[in-house]
This record gives C-alpha cells, sequence and structure tokens, in this order.
C-alpha cells in the first residue's frame, strides 16, 4: 500500500494506494491549505480527511480538480464534507 506522510503536527499518513507521487502531492496541497483556512493542525485536519474520504475524494478525482484553483478546490472540499457529515447523520 502506497502512504503519504505529512509532516505537520506530527506525521500523518494519507494513503492513496496506488497513485503516484503528483496525486499525493496534490492531496498533501489541500490538507495543508485546508489546515491554514480552518486554522487547525495537521493532525485534525488528517483526521478529518480520513473520517470523511477526502483523500479518496481527492485522489479520484485529482484529473479534474488539479486544474481549480487553491480557493475553488477548498471549497469543493467543504461541500465535500458537509455533505458527507450530513450523510452520517
Amino acid at each position: 500500500m502506497a502512504e503519504f506522510c505529512i509532516p505537520a503536527d506530527g506525521i500523518q499518513a494519507i494513503g492513496c494506494e496506488g497513485h503516484d507521487e503528483k496525486i499525493m502531492t496534490f492531496v498533501s496541497f489541500c490538507l495543508e491549505c485546508y489546515k491554514a483556512r480552518h486554522r487547525m493542525t495537521g493532525r485534525e485536519t488528517a483526521e478529518l480527511f480520513r473520517r470523511h474520504g477526502v483523500e479518496k475524494y481527492l485522489c479520484e478525482e485529482y484529473d479534474v480538480l488539479h486544474s481549480f484553483g487553491e480557493r475553488q478546490v477548498l471549497d469543493y472540499i467543504e461541500r465535500f464534507i458537509e455533505v458527507r457529515k450530513g450523510a452520517s447523520t
């Protein structure tokens, strides 16, 4: 299994099994941007992404999402998390 380690507030592993380095770099970029926007720790952000399947979504939708700007990608991530939160209640 391919894992990507993000050194933020400790090391967090975001799995993008079977994906190459450019996709893992994109997931890391998204995590860091989301962390900064929401003033969260790396650990909190990685756990949130894992809990709601954000890393899988980013890996699967890389071809489309990587061409968007930072703000637009973060808006998509926020909407994705909100939908997932609604589905789990």
